[in-house]
């Protein structure tokens, strides 16, 4: 009676491969609710101290720690980037011990965080920490082409503008709400990274009022009211 999509591309892709005679329902998984700040020094250090009166500009991934993900790219383009800049990456994964193993070899070591896994309830402050969100998906498979990302609204709710792999669902949302880069999928990765990370880096203001209009627009409240309408129609 009722199929649910996590976007609105899978729910298309949903109906014409399996014949459906409605379209899925598409509910996102957006975050809900006020951020409260937390301490997070015992978990990632480098994060819990003060910038205040400082240039440095801090980055975030988090998710998972695969190659696949482009993870290595951006331990890579840390060594391109000014002093200023520094890498938190938050999560586990397949590929943590080679990505973390890169971040020690890197000429750019001391300005890599490889924090790991931190409480779920610790993300959101972490994230009020940082400068920059790092969205990214690999080239390969549907279920990433069409990924149904929950961190873009993440960041989005800590104020961070982003840069993102090339992807239809991420071009779609920065074509409407200009919050950050797109990295397209074709190029050298590390340059692209570097080049995306210092254009945004370079003027924070712009990116203000789009990541408003889209916290406006897309958050749970109104995904659940179209969750509540659809279980009311059956």
């Amino acid at each position: 009676e009722l199929v649910i999509a996590a976007n609105s591309e899978r729910a298309e892709l949903m109906q014409g491969y399996y014949g459906l005679a409605q379209k899925p329902t598409a509910i996102r998984n957006l975050p809900a609710g006020e951020i409260r700040r937390m301490d997070i020094a015992a978990f990632i250090p480098a994060l819990g101290r003060s910038s205040s009166g400082s240039d440095e500009i801090r980055i975030v991934y988090q998710g998972d720690m695969s190659v696949d993900r482009g993870v290595l790219s951006l331990v890579t383009a840390m060594a391109d980037l000014a002093p200023r800049y520094h890498l938190a990456l938050i999560g586990v994964g397949p590929d943590m011990e080679r990505i973390r193993e890169a971040a020690l070899k890197s000429p750019a070591k001391d300005r890599i965080t490889v924090a790991g896994r931190i409480p779920a309830e610790m993300i959101p402050s972490a994230l009020l920490s940082c400068d920059i969100g790092i969205v990214s998906y690999p080239d390969q498979g549907l279920n990433n082409t069409y990924c149904a990302s929950n961190k873009i609204f993440e960041y989005a709710q800590a104020g961070l503008p982003v840069v993102c792999t090339d992807h239809p669902p991420l071009r779609s949302l920065l074509a409407q709400y200009p919050i950050g880069l797109l990295v397209k999928r074709d190029g050298d990765r590390v340059s692209l990274l570097v080049q995306a990370i210092q254009s945004v880096s370079a003027d924070f203001g712009r990116f203000r009022e789009p990541i408003a209009h889209l916290l406006r627009d897309h958050n749970w409240e109104n995904e659940k009211q179209m969750l509540v309408q659809a279980v009311k129609d059956i």
